[in-house]
């Protein structure tokens, strides 16, 4: 979800670089200075032609290590922490490679603040590209840190400007390789990456900490005190699945979701694969031991319950037929999930993918968009402690309070004239339930794509009218729904583009289809623009 440099033009950077400074000579590097190789406003006045090898978002940034900055370091936004630093599949541009920071979702327009007292070198688009626009700021000492993808009006800083820390200096937003609002948050010491989790930890941060509760995909769970909990007395309570049913958790299920939640630390697995663990405990057995009528060796081993489905034995359902393991070892928490782990590690980018899809890869289920529905009880779950039922499910979305806002460049009769626009641009597109990427989406990832490319903040990933205003004479760049659900939900959306028509996608993919008789539809474009804020100087 964020820019990553290949090997050959990060070499090519680098070498760049040093040319520079070996031309600047060894009374150059003697002198004091704060030298960001090739951005414009620094060490450059404006206008200036900039070094295309040493540009922002290409290469190493070299600052001088005579100022090595001490002081307080802050965690620059609150959210949940989603895609780690490390090796993955980029999720748009489907290639393996390192991703160089720590992701940390939150709304569209969250308030991103300076991790630690700088000077800004980088305010505006990457030359690189995938990272959109962005802000970098230099600590001294040869550190950096970098806070990628929002959008252009959301920087709010100028290169050589000096920021204090805590200082608000960037929106969260979507722009660049990026699938959903967030903040790619990186820090880069004499230009080379690093984990910024354990950087900030070793400072007394800890990034993305989350008022609400929610998952933290941390690379070493030794250093992420929250995700320990897995007491059993704390586990047992009511629980609200996606779909906004209930499910109580007993004595015996939460003894074995905590021992699920046990073997998963001891095998070295973060939150994100925790989850998921947990999420198909939850889908085959409902957190309960089960022994096998079809096979009698299971019932010699404590069990919670009874099943008769094929060979399928323990807590998630494995069978040693199809190569799982012995059934004696099947009925032991820890060696299942262990098999659990290494058959989802063993699956290449899968950090990249839903929880859901994940553990459907592992599991082959043919009920395979079930998991997803036990997302939010396995967060909880993990997290230790019983959600408040009004905090989860479809009786409160965590969208109720988002703002509805567009680009104050723009008036409303031209967002909707770009959501229009954008919105038929992704027909052709293809069927792919969950994701929101350019014509790989489903219908509500669509009309997400759809929303950000107007730049119209405040619109949630998925249920898009809880953010939208219903309408009876819905309007062309209005949200049109269709098949009502219980609880105020609806099967189908898409966008209108004329009086006769609207754009949605279906498994047959995205097309343009008359309107129902009696459309509903959602207002998502306001009249209102965003406020402007002021630069500081």
């Amino acid at each position: 979800m964020s820019t990553e440099t290949k090997k050959k033009a990060g070499l090519g950077a680098g070498a760049g670089c040093l040319a520079m400074l070996l031309l600047f000579g060894l009374a150059a590097i003697m002198t004091p200075i704060l030298m960001v190789a090739g951005f414009s406003g620094a060490a450059k006045n404006k206008g200036e032609s900039q070094n295309e090898l040493c540009g922002p978002g290409t290469g190493p940034n070299v600052v001088s290590p005579e100022v090595v900055y001490a002081g307080e370091w802050l965690n620059p936004l609150e959210g949940r922490l989603t895609s780690p630093y490390g090796h993955r599949l980029h999720p748009t541009l489907h290639i393996w490679q390192l991703h160089s920071g720590q992701d940390v979702a939150a709304p569209d327009g969250n308030a991103i603040v300076a991790a630690a007292d700088g000077t800004v070198s980088i305010a505006g688009k990457s030359s690189g590209g995938n990272s959109g626009y962005m802000v970098a700021i230099e600590h001294g000492g040869g550190v950096q840190s970098r806070y990628v993808h929002s959008w252009p009006h959301g920087i709010h800083v100028k290169v050589g400007q000096k920021v204090k820390a805590g200082q608000h200096i960037a929106d969260v937003g979507s722009s660049g390789n990026s699938t959903g609002p967030h903040l790619h948050f990186e820090i880069r010491v004499n230009g080379q990456p690093t984990p910024p989790i354990p950087y900030l930890q070793q400072r007394g941060v800890n990034l993305g900490t989350d008022k609400s509760e929610q998952i933290q995909t941390v690379n070493n769970p030794k250093k992420n005190p929250d995700s320990q909990k897995a007491d059993p007395n704390n586990l047992v309570g009511t629980y609200h699945r996606q779909n906004g049913l209930e499910f109580k958790v007993n004595g015996k299920q939460a003894s074995n979701l905590s021992a699920v939640i046990q073997a998963a630390r001891k095998h070295g697995a973060n939150d994100q694969a925790t989850v998921i663990a947990l999420m198909t405990v939850l889908q085959e057995s409902k957190a309960m031991m089960y022994a096998n009528s079809n096979v009698p060796e299971s019932l010699n081993y404590p069990h919670d319950s009874i099943g008769s489905d094929h060979d399928s034995v323990g807590l998630f359902q494995q069978r040693p037929a199809a190569g799982w393991g012995p059934v004696q070892k099947l009925m032991d928490p820890n060696y299942s999930t262990n098999k659990f782990l290494n058959a989802l590690f063993a699956i290449k980018g899968w950090e990249s993918l839903p929880l859901g899809d994940a553990a459907q890869r592992v599991q082959i289920s043919a009920f395979p968009d079930l998991y997803a529905d036990w997302e939010p009880v396995a967060v909880q779950i993990l997290k230790g402690t019983p959600p408040d039922p009004n905090m989860l499910g479809v009786q409160c979305p965590a969208q109720a309070t988002t703002v509805l806002a567009i680009n104050s460049d723009i008036d409303a009769e031209q967002a909707r004239k770009q959501l229009i626009a954008a919105a038929t641009k992704g027909i052709g597109g293809h069927y792919k339930k969950g994701s929101r990427t350019f014509k790989q989406w489903d219908d509500a990832g669509f009309v997400y794509w759809t929303t950000q490319q107007a730049e119209i903040r405040g619109i949630p990933f998925v249920d898009q009218w809880t953010a939208g205003q219903r309408t009876d004479d819905p309007e062309p760049g209005d949200l049109i729904v269709l098949g009502e659900l219980p609880h105020e939900k609806w099967s189908q959306v898409g966008i209108m583009i004329d009086h006769d028509s609207f754009i949605t996608v279906t498994r047959n993919g995205t097309k343009e289809l008359p309107l129902p008789p009696n459309p509903v539809g959602y207002v998502l474009v306001p009249e209102d623009k965003i406020p402007e804020e002021p630069t500081n100087e």
